[in-house]
């Protein structure tokens, strides 16, 4: 039987239905379909503007309580920096670049089959992760380097890939249990997964997007974790941060307005790392921004948008200048991160790739800026003035 009630009445458990199949005839009216996944979401939409719902007695159901405190997801006996490199970065590097290149198939394997309304590979998509997390594990900045690296591919393809990566990464620097370090990293590569029921022209729009296209870009985390909700063995953790991802711990993000706790640690965790790739990418309406110039922006607006110290975590692990960036030296060479050292994060390791005169280096030299202490960084750079592919002249180091 379907019921029209106010949002006050919505409760965990209700199933809530779409009687304009999408279209946006009565705006108070909240209309995306699934079940009410927490206790706190209805406070959240009425913050957001919604008065009614419909919903489906037939598929309401009281599931059990499977919402995960930050207590349970993070080891708080944990005191040590859980990021620590057991192999070399040129080690792992060789197997982190194949693992990038497998992640890449496997998102335009789902994009695909979502398009042509085939079920996406779970089982294959949790391997993944697995075989991420150990990479990580491993040598976190094999990865990461190649998150900033990819920017010659399809960002809607390597943003996914990039969250991902970077979630397990502060998830781990934060404390989060392993176990559960895979599905956030499941959340992070589905995070964006909504945008697919987008129209191309207005995710695409090379100008300033109108009210009517914002409101429209406003949707796809619902329409993501709608989708989602298809999906009855995927992880709760998944689900929430698809649906959280753009929250804001003050309550300025969408689409419901939630803050503070409210948000669950996946979407808080989430928020951090989207926003990070997101600007320091190339993107069709704008031009990319530096990793090291990226943090110093998020570092400003910590205390708005983002879990109290989940950005000062995020920037201890990855250094003032994270792995992938490329930087000039103090001898005026061109050089890429490629590691940090933990205790002078102003002196990482670096590959260097151009000498001072402009010219390309036959063979690129990994050199640690804790041992030749007569170099520094002068500062970081876009790009570099001779035309190279960074990813693969790092392979070449020695």
């Amino acid at each position: 039987m379907f019921r029209h009630i106010p949002i006050a009445d919505l409760k965990k458990g209700l199933y809530v239905i779409d009687q304009h199949k999408g279209q946006s005839l009565n705006p108070p009216l909240y209309s995306v379909e699934g079940y009410i996944l927490s206790d706190e979401e209805p406070e959240a939409l009425a913050r957001a503007g919604f008065q009614n719902a419909w919903i489906d007695d037939e598929r309401t159901v009281i599931p059990p309580d499977n919402t995960l405190s930050e207590k349970d997801l993070i080891d708080l006996t944990d005191t040590d920096h859980p990021l620590h490199a057991s192999v070399p970065y040129l080690e792992e590097y060789e197997r982190a670049s194949r693992l990038y290149a497998k992640s890449l198939e496997v998102a335009k394997e789902i994009t695909a089959r979502i398009e042509t309304h085939t079920d996406i590979a779970l089982d294959e998509t949790r391997e993944l992760f697995t075989d991420m997390l150990s990479s990580l594990t491993r040598n976190y900045n094999a990865l990461c380097s190649l998150a900033k690296l990819k920017n010659k591919d399809d960002y809607t393809f390597t943003h996914c890939i990039n969250v991902a990566v970077f979630a397990v990464t502060l998830g781990k620097q934060l404390g989060v249990k392993n176990e559960f370090l895979i599905e956030l990293g499941m959340a992070g590569f589905f995070h964006d997964i909504g945008k697919i029921f987008v129209p191309s022209e207005i995710l695409n729009c090379p100008g300033r997007l109108n009210a009517i296209q914002f409101n429209k870009i406003k949707e796809h985390p619902d329409l993501g974790r709608r989708y989602l909700n298809h999906y009855p063995n995927l992880p709760p953790l998944v689900c929430q941060g698809t649906r959280d991802h753009h929250e804001r711990y003050t309550g300025k993000g969408y689409p419901a307005g939630k803050r503070g706790e409210e948000i669950s640690l996946a979407g808080r965790l989430l928020a951090v790392v989207d926003v990070y790739d997101a600007i320091s990418s190339k993107r069709c309406y704008k031009e990319a921004i530096t990793p090291a110039e990226t943090l110093a922006i998020m570092y400003q607006s910590r205390e708005d948008d983002f879990s109290p110290g989940f950005v000062e975590a995020f920037i201890s692990v990855l250094g003032i200048y994270p792995a992938g960036s490329l930087v000039r030296l103090s001898n005026k060479y061109y050089a890429v991160v490629v590691e940090q050292n933990e205790s002078a994060p102003l002196r990482p390791k670096v590959v260097l790739l151009i000498d001072a005169f402009g010219a390309r280096l036959d063979h690129p030299k990994l050199v640690d800026l804790m041992i030749h202490v007569n170099l520094s960084i002068h500062g970081p750079v876009l790009q570099i003035p001779v035309d190279i592919d960074v990813e693969e002249a790092i392979k070449y180091a020695h």
